[in-house]
């Protein structure tokens, strides 16, 4: 079973020589067929749409029409365009996200989500209410004892207004679960720096300002907690360095985080990750297998993170029963 986090560059060629190249290869011929069928699409669908935009015009007399008309005709015509294409795609991302699942020992499912998992996000202010949500890439597993659950989400509020209805993206992103054997004594949260609103997050909160030294960790974060010893001992520089790759990583921004029971709980606005990338090219391609690989080492560094600390809390511990003895 391979670590991501260790993972040799010999070990990556042989993954991808042995388990990932062969399979993308499959999809090779398919992803051409379906790049022919998306233009011959095209070629139908795009003058369809034009000759809306023009009888929309002729219609009203007016220019604007054409284009409102028009435009949502080529849209149609675009997406019945791409779906040869994303169909390939959805399988190839699936069979290569399965094949790294299943070589570092954990499972991968395109849709879903644990159960009752969004529920503490939300229970924390970590995610946001909404009306309309989606869930999908979520891998499924243990590394070093702690079982975790890493997954993308999508969250939609909706708006009624006079002409009927909007949504809007309250959060778009990665959602990360772990759970470790000894809970935490205290809840956690952790959140970037909002400046003059912070003070807005901690209202009605039972949970107090953790105060650091560092000013520069102070600029970045907002520690709220039940228990001040634990927190300070849970955001180590080792933990902090690695949420900040993290974001990095996942290209991503308004990063929050929160400890409660055994529950480290990782929340992460980004674009969506794991994805196979540019069909107009080549799927053989090992640039494609590192990228996702990179993205679940960063999040399997974040969790080494937290058991440092654990190790270190427990240590004290054990010190602190023996009378300081070693």
């Amino acid at each position: 079973m391979l670590d991501l986090v260790a993972l040799s560059e010999e070990q990556f060629q042989a993954l991808w020589r042995d388990r990932i190249e062969p399979l993308l290869k499959d999809s090779e011929g398919p992803r051409i067929a379906a790049l022919a069928e998306r233009n011959r699409r095209l070629m139908i669908g795009l003058p369809i749409a034009g000759a809306v935009g023009v009888a929309a015009s002729l219609f009203t007399a007016e220019i604007m029409p054409a284009f409102i008309f028009g435009g949502m005709a080529a849209i149609v015509a675009w997406g019945v365009a791409e779906g040869p294409v994303q169909k390939v795609a959805r399988a190839a991302k699936a069979g290569a996200l399965t094949t790294i699942a299943e070589a570092i020992g954990v499972t991968f499912s395109g849709t879903g989500r644990p159960s009752g998992v969004v529920d503490r996000f939300r229970s924390l202010g970590l995610l946001p209410s909404c009306d309309r949500e989606n869930y999908d890439d979520w891998f499924h597993g243990d590394r070093k004892g702690c079982g975790f659950d890493l997954f993308e989400g999508h969250m939609e509020r909706r708006h009624r207004t006079k002409n009927g209805e909007t949504w809007s993206t309250v959060f778009r992103g990665q959602i990360l679960r772990v759970n470790f054997p000894r809970a935490f004594s205290g809840t956690t949260i952790v959140q970037r720096d909002a400046g003059v609103f912070n003070g807005l997050a901690g209202l009605g909160s039972s949970l107090e300002r953790v105060g650091f030294a560092d000013p520069d960790f102070e600029r970045k974060f907002e520690v709220r907690s039940t228990d001040q010893v634990e927190a300070r001992v849970l955001m180590h520089p080792v933990f902090v360095e690695r949420l900040l790759e993290l974001e990095q990583q996942m290209r991503g921004g308004r990063l929050r985080c929160g400890f409660q029971d055994g529950d480290l709980l990782i929340a992460i606005e980004s674009k969506d990750r794991y994805e196979i990338g540019d069909m107009g090219k080549t799927l053989v391609d090992p640039a494609r297998a590192r990228s996702i690989i990179d993205d679940l080492a960063a999040v399997l560094r974040v969790m080494d993170a937290v058991l440092t600390a654990e190790q270190a809390t427990l240590l004290r511990h054990n010190q602190a029963r023996n009378g300081g003895a070693t």
